[in-house]
């Protein structure tokens, strides 16, 4: 999906950054990861962070170079850092700096240990800058997490027959999947408007559910460890356009930012099949 924003809407303060992870995706370093073993860890739990630097440079070796700022929330345990890398207590700063050929690959790992005295919803950012040579360009990589939190990441929208021959029912399944703290949770899915709901055929394993203007919603409470299931058929017509037809599915906890993501239902032709009849005349 293209989203085009004038660059001029953006404020002054968020041009930068903007053009910076623009530039950094498309750079020699755009496929580069950085991430944390837990989005909702627990007060005085430690966290295994891994940065993985992939040098895509079209043949040109780079030279490379991180810093990593340990947030204050987080104390590092010196003896888990790995890949090359360097702390320095005093600035408490992580630090690499080496050359990659065009492919190789460059991976640092370290654990460290939350901050016991932190509070429920707290969040943690850990951002790491890349630099590379070739085009002088930094771009910043972030992991973040959230003290004690809900986590809902593994939620999904699951749908029944997908490519869905036209003229054919389809259910739509949310599945909400709390592997964090209990918490109060919603959801909601725009289906696709060329369908026709079944409202009758919507369930759902606890919580609320509704359905409106074709806006599938759900609110409720899930426990850690919970799963919540909801279920509804939609139904299309044998002349339903033959195309891909999303839907997103946005979760709110109410102390993360909201989950997002998306299904694409294709809907192939509505096809139907006759016999055929060969009739071949006597011959004289």
């Amino acid at each position: 999906m293209f989203w085009a924003i004038p660059w001029e809407k953006l404020p002054e303060s968020a041009r930068r950054p903007t053009l910076s992870r623009i530039l950094g995706q498309l750079g020699d370093l755009g496929e580069s990861t950085f991430e944390t073993s837990a989005r909702s860890p627990l007060p005085g739990q430690t966290l295994a962070y891994t940065l993985t630097l992939r040098h895509q440079s079209a043949g040109e070796p780079g030279t490379i170079t991180i810093t990593n700022p340990l947030p204050p929330e987080l104390n590092l345990d010196e003896t888990s850092l790995s890949g090359g890398a360097q702390y320095d207590p005093l600035t408490r700063i992580i630090s690499w700096s080496g050359q990659l050929v065009d492919g190789a690959e460059q991976e640092i790992t370290y654990r460290a240990e939350i901050d016991p005295a932190l509070v429920a919803g707290e969040l943690i950012h850990n951002a790491v800058a890349l630099h590379y040579a070739r085009h002088n360009l930094t771009h910043t990589l972030t992991a973040r997490s959230w003290v004690d939190a809900p986590n809902l990441q593994e939620s999904i929208l699951l749908a029944s027959q997908n490519p869905l021959p036209a003229g054919k029912g389809v259910t739509y399944t949310l599945l909400l999947i709390n592997e964090g703290t209990p918490g109060m949770i919603s959801a909601t899915a725009g289906l696709p408007p060329q369908l026709f709901p079944l409202t009758s055929t919507l369930t759902s394993s606890t919580g609320t559910a509704e359905f409106q203007s074709h806006q599938l919603s759900w609110a409720g409470t899930i426990p850690a460890g919970g799963i919540v299931t909801v279920t509804m058929v939609m139904t299309s017509a044998w002349n339903t356009g033959s195309f891909w037809y999303p839907t997103n599915l946005v979760v709110n906890d109410g102390v993360t930012p909201p989950l997002v993501s998306s299904l694409w239902l294709q809907v192939t032709p509505f096809n139907i099949y006759q016999p055929a009849v060969f009739f071949q005349p006597p011959r004289d």
